[in-house]
């Protein structure tokens, strides 16, 4: 039974999340404490501004942006080589020399440390991009449900009560 009201909650709230973003977006212009006209937005507009303007889908976007670079990232092979050349000029007993080092070194992974690092940020980005999917059908739902709420524009007779 517990389980039943979590889910309820959970399916509730883009519905929530879509109302605190229309009541932040509306109240903005109030509370800057000017005296302006007030901007009359269709049901639509008020959404599609919430969309663009919410800082928390702008974070999940960036978290999907970050996910993808992580596996590229990750899938580019992280070393170098590494050349080195010392020299060093060597005085003693009347004799002067030169010394000379040459040194080529290049670290390499073990034991499937790429392939666990790839692994990795894979699953990071298909979290990333189901919570985007999510999103994406969340706001479809909304659109269509704005369309069926919203009033026909189209020109013809409209029935008054």
């Amino acid at each position: 039974m517990r389980n039943k009201k979590n889910q309820t909650h959970l399916q509730d709230g883009p519905r929530v999340l879509v109302a605190c973003l229309l009541a932040a977006t509306l109240s903005a212009g109030l509370a800057s404490g000017e005296d302006k006209v007030p901007v009359q937005l269709t049901l639509r507009q008020a959404l599609e501004q919430a969309f663009r303007l919410s800082p928390v889908l702008r974070a999940r976007i960036a978290e999907l942006q970050e996910a993808k670079a992580g596996l590229t990232g990750a899938r580019v092979y992280p070393f170098n080589p590494e050349f080195e050349f010392e020299t060093g000029d060597r005085t003693g007993g009347g004799e002067a020399s030169t010394d000379r080092a040459l040194a080529l070194s290049q670290e390499i992974e073990i034991g499937g440390q790429r392939r666990k690092r790839i692994e990795v940020a894979g699953a990071f980005l298909d979290a990333a991009t189901s919570r985007e999917d999510r999103r994406s059908r969340s706001r479809g739902r909304y659109r269509r449900g704005v369309e069926r709420v919203e009033p026909s524009r189209r020109p013809g007779p409209r029935s008054r009560i």
